[in-house]
């Protein structure tokens, strides 16, 4: 993942990716002045469940990703990850 503003959910919102100390990644999101808001986590990129557990985002058919953000059960990390990797939202 790159280090560059990325669009987000919400409008007049920026971000970028920060990797922790411990190695996890988050969005550092800040307001449209550039003002820290909240950081956000994102999950690396590897959907973690179902018919296609352990394949990379980035290798998954848009239609079933589509599909996946418009469900209530899809956690936030993996939204935010959906829209990072592939600029895919509800």
């Amino acid at each position: 993942m790159s280090d560059d503003f990325v669009e987000r959910f919400v409008k007049d919102e920026q971000s970028e990716v920060q990797t922790f100390k411990d190695g996890s990644k988050h969005l550092r999101v800040s307001d449209k002045d550039g003002k820290f808001c909240r950081f956000e986590r994102i999950i690396d990129g590897v959907i973690g469940f179902g018919k296609y557990k352990g394949t990379p985002i980035k290798e998954l058919d848009d239609g079933y990703l589509k599909w996946l953000v418009q469900q209530e059960w899809t956690r936030p990390e993996l939204l935010r990850t959906i829209k990072y990797d592939r600029g895919i939202s509800a």
